[in-house]
């Protein structure tokens, strides 16, 4: 069984008191002083900024040391845990399966016989083109061959001319 003596115990909580009374009154005098620098703080004098030293200094030997938790994802394993799928991104490469090469040689067949039917309705439209204008100046020389013999026979059927040709032919009018 565990004894202790009365006068241990409260010589420990005594020490232990005027320690925590220490920093309490310690505590106080901080919250006080910072309390008047904030309400004064338009009535204070400014004090000069601090200057920063530029100069660097080596640290020293202990502090070079690394550390477990740098340590600790030295190996790929642990730093694949670690980042995840982000580290082997560049190591993919892609490649078509047979279903793909087939779809691929469809596509490219189709776009090869649009092409072809592309040219061949060219070349058609041209050809026909062709035919239309060769049959359009038939049309118009029909048309003025035409015009010329219904010209021709306009002027045979006059009666003038009708008149001049039976007296070319000895006939002689009645009248």
């Amino acid at each position: 069984m565990l004894t202790v003596k009365r006068e241990d115990l409260t010589e420990r909580t005594s020490g232990n008191t005027a320690l925590l009374e220490r920093e309490s009154v310690a505590s106080r005098e901080t919250t006080s002083t910072n309390l008047e620098k904030l309400l004064n703080y338009g009535r204070c004098p400014v004090s000069e900024p601090e200057t920063v030293s530029t100069e660097f200094t080596a640290p020293k030997e202990e502090d070079i040391t690394p550390s477990s938790t740098t340590m600790q994802f030295q190996g790929q394993a642990s730093a694949e845990r670690f980042y995840g799928d982000h580290v082997n991104e560049e190591k993919f490469s892609f490649s078509l399966n047979a279903k793909g090469k087939i779809l691929i040689g469809i596509y490219a067949a189709v776009v090869a016989l649009i092409v072809a039917a592309i040219i061949i309705i060219t070349g058609v439209n041209r050809s026909l083109s062709q035919a239309i204008a060769v049959k359009s100046q038939e049309v118009n020389d029909l048309k003025t061959e035409y015009s010329q013999i219904v010209d021709e026979i306009k002027q045979v059927t006059s009666n003038d001319y009708i008149a001049n040709e039976a007296e070319n032919i000895g006939m002689v009018n009645g009248k």
